[in-house]
């Protein structure tokens, strides 16, 4: 399949429109940045995290009864209101506290919160080195607990130590991705799992716990390497995701695929 440049100007419209339809808004600048890899790496998290959300909401529509919905977030914990302004991790942190730190989306059934997706987080491994997801699925009651404990002077050094029910790994690469991507993401995922999922034998733990989903996600393909290593440890491998962004697009819509795939997850 042809490769097709990553439009960053389309996909920071796209994440204007859908922050609109989640309570909030984005400045452009926001999503700006001089260093141009580091600009298209941001937008297109934010987009995946954002569209994401939506193609979430949809799907659970399709498989139950209840209503759900999806809202932006402050730092601080409180609803955003439209006047308030969608805030993206641009680098690798923890939960934010404030009005201005970075948000996050929170999923909704019966108007209870269920779900809640961050970008860039840290969390830290059994190994004490930090690892960043970038875009993680958590319960609420995880985050309250984690932010409990920190408030009651827990440590933060190598990040967080609270499961997450699901993780992306994104890359957005102008060539397929290789096998190197997935050799980390295994590492990674390991790695944190031995701290966020505790099991009787240490460190005899699967990448992936019950009820935990991870994957990696690209704009292009993925090497056969990558496919087949990320397989071997039910690490996911989503290409083209965000295509979609492309008018001269034919084919389905990436993100709804990825959603439908995630959706147990929730």
């Amino acid at each position: 399949m042809s490769k097709v440049a990553f439009d960053i100007d389309q996909a920071i419209a796209e994440v204007s429109r859908i922050a609109d339809a989640l309570g909030a808004h984005v400045k452009d600048s926001h999503l700006r940045h001089s260093n141009k890899n580091h600009e298209k790496g941001k937008c297109y998290e934010a987009w995946v995290m954002l569209a994401f959300s939506a193609a979430l909401v949809d799907e659970l529509k399709t498989r139950s009864l209840a209503s759900y919905h999806a809202h932006w977030h402050l730092g601080s914990g409180a609803a955003a209101k439209s006047s308030d302004r969608a805030v993206f991790r641009g680098s690798p942190g923890l939960l934010g506290a404030g009005t201005n730190s970075p948000g996050y989306i929170a999923l909704y059934r019966n108007a209870q919160p269920i779900a809640q997706l961050h970008n860039s987080l840290t969390f830290t491994g059994r190994s004490g080195v930090g690892h960043e997801f970038d875009i993680a699925l958590l319960r609420p009651g995880a985050v309250d607990e984690e932010r409990a404990r920190i408030a009651a002077g827990g440590a933060t050094e190598g990040g967080h130590r609270m499961p997450a029910l699901m993780a992306l790994e994104l890359k957005c690469h102008a060539t397929d991705v290789a096998i190197g991507i997935a050799r980390q993401a295994v590492a990674t995922r390991f790695d944190i799992s031995l701290n966020a999922w505790p099991a009787t034998q240490q460190p005899y733990l699967p990448a992936n716990p019950p009820g935990s989903r991870h994957a990696m996600v690209c704009y292009e393909g993925f090497s056969e390497g990558a496919l087949n290593f990320g397989r071997a440890y039910r690490i996911g491998a989503y290409p083209r995701i965000g295509r979609e962004l492309d008018p001269a697009w034919a084919g389905p819509e990436t993100i709804a695929a990825l959603a439908a795939d995630m959706v147990a997850a929730v």
